[in-house]
């Protein structure tokens, strides 16, 4: 089974089950902390 890709953001490792959408040039996850339910940045 092929692993699924892995993202990072500074010294964090991100789970691509945290990141919504992503393009060759970047990527949009899940804040930790939402100010509101389902809130993104």
């Amino acid at each position: 089974m092929e692993e699924p890709p892995r993202y990072k953001f500074g010294p964090y490792k991100i789970d691509a089950r945290e990141v919504f959408h992503a393009t060759p040039l970047s990527y949009a996850m899940v804040n930790l902390r939402p100010l509101l339910p389902g809130h993104i940045l």
